[in-house]
């Protein structure tokens, strides 16, 4: 009864002793990572394109944004792992995922952390710059040899999209 990608909700999974919270990482339109997982406020406009100053302002569902430099620090000091589902759709190629990772590297938290990328060459150059990362690719369509295609563009591991198998 939380709203996702909330202080609220990383507190509650952790409470509850998850060993993983995957949260949802955009970059406000002056380079901010922040999480949330629409695209769009409630007042449509589009995420990439308010500044910070307004972003962390707004209160959604009575929650405010919350800023993943502040995620990343709470997690370090919990001793807490995140999945960071990089949500570059609106980011030039590299932007988002480079100040994200500028931020592991800043909080000392890079081997805590899980990158998912929904953006598969995103994640292959990602994984070929830092080696160290561990990288998560989700699938979205059907592959004919699933295991050559991860290895390719050196996955670490998968999630697969909901609704793309069904009984």
């Amino acid at each position: 009864d939380v709203p996702e990608n909330s202080w609220s909700a990383i507190k509650l999974g952790h409470q509850l002793g998850a060993d993983l919270i995957e949260v949802d990482v955009q970059m406000s339109q002056d380079g901010v990572p922040f999480l949330r997982h629409n695209y769009q406020l409630p007042d449509g406009r589009w995420c990439h394109d308010v500044s910070w100053n307004e972003l962390k302002e707004l209160k959604i569902e009575g929650e405010p944004l919350p800023k993943l430099e502040d995620v990343l620090i709470w997690a370090r000091d919990v001793h807490g792992t995140l999945s960071l589902d990089i949500k570059s759709l609106f980011s030039p190629a590299g932007n988002l995922t480079q100040t994200v990772i500028r931020l592991l590297e800043r909080t000392n938290t890079k081997d805590k952390m899980l990158l998912l990328f929904m953006d598969h060459t995103e994640l292959f150059y990602t994984k070929l710059a830092y080696p160290e990362l561990t990288v998560r690719a989700l699938l979205s369509g059907r592959l004919m040899n699933y295991r050559d295609y991860l290895q390719g563009i050196k996955a670490d591991s998968v999630s697969i999209m909901y609704g793309m198998f069904r009984p």
